[in-house]
């Protein structure tokens, strides 16, 4: 997407921002890689507080 051999957290960051205006969702999940889904599906996912994230993370 980018034609750029490094891609730099400013491209990053400008991609995600065009992304969400188009109701896309952009999010790492490693150093080199990067998933996509749109809006509305990421919405519906179920919402955690932060206590109950750490009681997941911790267990």
């Amino acid at each position: 997407m980018s034609e750029k051999e490094i891609v730099d957290k400013v491209f990053l960051s400008s991609l995600s921002s065009e992304l969400l205006n188009k109701s896309w969702c952009m999010f790492q999940v490693s150093s080199t890689s990067y998933s996509f889904i749109q809006l509305d599906s990421a919405q519906k996912f179920r919402k955690l507080s932060g206590q109950r994230l750490s009681t997941l993370i911790d267990s």
